[in-house]
């Protein structure tokens, strides 16, 4: 009785974890279809076409590295399942005053580095997961970092970072 108890219980966790699963794809797959666009249409931040709406590009599996050459930095909105991000923002070349740089997925793995001269405005959720920045860990459900550099509003180029995470991990380094 107790073996054929066993095969059951394994038949039921790996049916609910399939569920959540399917789940998630579908709700990914649900964000990932554009929005009719009408006169007057903003997006999730309030922004029109003309103020800088940014129309997202999506992945299903991404990875994002910048950190060892220098790259000429560009506003980008991109929503993926599985998502891997590694920025080194000290590596940026700016050209226009104010950025947006907006991550969503399901499941992924941020790493920033900010250079101590550059003004930025982060707004980080994971539902599960960790944010870290320096030694201040967020853990548990949901963990949020809203974040501003002292000298944001005097800095010559502003990066404002938005990264929503289902599932995942947010480290940022000073």
């Amino acid at each position: 009785m107790d073996i054929f108890f066993d095969g059951y219980m394994y038949v039921v966790i790996i049916s609910l974890l399939l569920t959540v699963l399917l789940i998630a794809i579908g709700l990914f797959f649900r964000q990932s279809k554009p929005f009719p666009k009408y006169e007057g249409y903003t997006d999730s931040l309030g922004y029109t076409e003309s103020e800088g709406y940014i129309k997202p590009k999506h992945f299903f599996i991404q990875t994002f590295k910048k950190k060892h050459e220098p790259f000429h930095f560009q506003n980008h909105h991109s929503r993926s399942f599985i998502e891997e991000v590694v920025i080194d923002l000290s590596k940026a070349e700016f050209q226009e005053e104010t950025y947006i740089m907006i991550h969503k997925a399901t499941i992924g793995e941020m790493k920033i580095y900010i250079p101590e001269d550059l003004g930025v405005r982060l707004q980080c959720s994971v539902l599960l997961g960790s944010v870290k920045m320096g030694k201040n860990k967020e853990e548990g459900i949901p963990s949020k970092l809203e974040w501003e550099s002292p000298y944001y509003e005097f800095s010559p180029h502003k990066v404002n970072i938005i990264v929503n995470y289902m599932i995942g991990d947010i480290i940022i380094k000073k």
